[in-house]
């Protein structure tokens, strides 16, 4: 890796230690954990430090791998107001997949104005056919012998 390049190395060894360690995890400050406590998730507005890019896995369930992207994190209005975002990735439930494509205004927290060209491929019905047609022919099969 380039000299140049060595700030962005979660990696990289320090002067006093030989160790590799990974990343810590950013952590908010107990300050906005109580404000949080007290006016709930309104509290995020003011959250300057929110990454401009996230991953999205559905938690325990990992029923989507979507990524959520603000179109402008340099804008300090456009991130303390709301600004643009896009959302793109794969989404399964019940079978079927998802591929989400979105883009949006959020204002104050709340997704206001989002075009959503997300498309429905429905796997599970195309499981269903397969089946029927295979049971068939192989119902016709045994009645034959």
């Amino acid at each position: 890796m380039p000299d140049w390049m060595q700030p962005l190395n979660p990696y990289r060894r320090s002067e006093d230690e030989d160790l590799r360690r990974s990343p810590i995890p950013n952590q908010q400050p107990p300050i906005l954990n109580a404000a949080q406590n007290l006016f709930g998730p309104f509290t995020g507005i003011l959250d300057n430090k929110s990454p401009a890019t996230q991953i999205d896995t559905g938690g325990n369930t990992f029923d989507r791998l979507v990524v959520r992207e603000n179109a402008d994190p340099n804008d300090p209005l456009g991130s303390l107001m709301g600004g643009k975002f896009n959302e793109k990735g794969i989404q399964w439930s019940d079978g079927n997949i998802k591929l989400v494509n979105k883009n949006g205004n959020k204002l104050l927290g709340s997704d206001v104005a989002t075009r959503d060209r997300s498309i429905d491929i429905p796997i599970q019905r195309w499981f269903d056919i397969a089946n029927n047609l295979v049971s068939a022919y192989s119902n016709s099969d045994s009645a034959r012998i």
